[in-house]
């Protein structure tokens, strides 16, 4: 009777069940109860000062901490301008009140350091919670390539 029930679809459908159901348990808890935060300190403290100069870009020219509704939206504007090279900028905003659902779903943009991401030319949305917070990077004319910046941003706030 124990062989008749090992043959029949019916075990190995129950044990195909059991094994999706641990990968998808298993999958499930990578990021989900990490959280991209600001955690009181100023967006332009994001980079060191050694990377702003890494990055080729100068002093801040423009700084927001804290505005919008809720107090939720931070954002920082470096930029550096030379006779040579032109004007080179980089601005990292976070807001953790706008909804991220449209993160990393249009465009299959590779997820930065397990974060949900959305590249479009020189500007990096990154999804900084399940459902709600974008960490924004725009780094037309920095040295450094975005995905690289964008890394360097996430290293910093993820808690």
């Amino acid at each position: 009777m124990a062989r008749s029930w090992l043959r029949s679809g019916a075990a190995w459908r129950l044990a195909g069940a059991a094994a999706l159901l641990v990968m998808v348990a298993g999958c499930s808890s990578g990021r989900a109860d990490k959280l991209l935060v600001l955690d009181g300190s100023k967006v332009c403290d994001v980079f060191t000062p050694a990377q702003i100069l890494e990055y080729g870009v100068g002093s801040v020219s423009n700084e927001a901490n804290n505005t919008g509704p809720e107090n939720a939206y931070s954002s920082c504007v470096w930029q550096s301008i030379s006779s040579v090279n032109g004007t080179r900028g980089l601005t990292v905003s976070f807001d953790n009140m706008q909804l991220n659902d449209w993160v990393g779903d249009k465009n299959e943009t590779e997820p930065v350091s397990g974060y949900r991401a959305s590249l479009a030319s020189d500007i990096m949305s990154i999804a900084s919670g399940p459902d709600f917070g974008v960490l924004t990077i725009d780094s037309r004319g920095a040295k450094k390539p975005i995905r690289e910046i964008a890394e360097a941003a996430v290293a910093r706030l993820e808690k």
